[in-house]
């Protein structure tokens, strides 16, 4: 089996923010989003909801950036784990993350997704299916299979 990521369907994604209640819910035993390790942005006049998140960068520039190197992979998950005792809360990571994977809390703790040791509750807990737990190489199959589909077939249908 290959290694799992995050990943999200934007079509399904209705915006509705359960990902973040529960997600602070499991790290902070609160249902306050301020707490979450995703947040859901809107960009309303497009009518879309992007939650944002850790994408786990096989070349993490963020790990590299960090001057204490509090950043380590976890084996079993493929996870970036930000060790919070080794973290100085210079915030080097969250410039170095293109991806805006990091937050940081009210208290200036920095924090980020950690795929809940390979269970993520925001997937479990999506109604809407939005966002799923998936093997690396299924979702490299399925933007084929889109991409495909979006750009072959309508040269198989044109009749020369």
């Amino acid at each position: 089996m290959g290694s799992k990521i995050l990943a999200v369907n934007l079509d399904l994604c209705t915006g509705c923010r359960s990902c973040e209640l529960r997600c602070a819910f499991k790290h902070h035993h609160e249902c306050n989003p301020i707490k979450s390790r995703i947040t859901v942005v809107k960009f309303d006049r497009m009518g879309l909801s992007v939650p944002i998140f850790c994408l786990n960068c096989r070349d993490a520039f963020c790990q590299s950036a960090c001057p204490v190197k509090a950043i380590k992979r976890d084996v079993n998950t493929g996870a970036l784990i930000l060790q919070e005792k080794k973290c100085i809360g210079c915030l080097v990571c969250t410039i170095a993350c293109p991806f805006s994977g990091f937050q940081v809390l009210p208290n200036k703790k920095v924090v980020k997704c950690d795929l809940c040791g390979g269970d993520p509750y925001c997937v479990k807990y999506c109604d809407t299916g939005a966002l799923q737990y998936v093997d690396m190489e299924d979702l490299r199959a399925r933007k084929i299979y889109t991409l495909a589909e979006e750009f072959i077939l309508p040269y198989k249908t044109k009749e020369y």
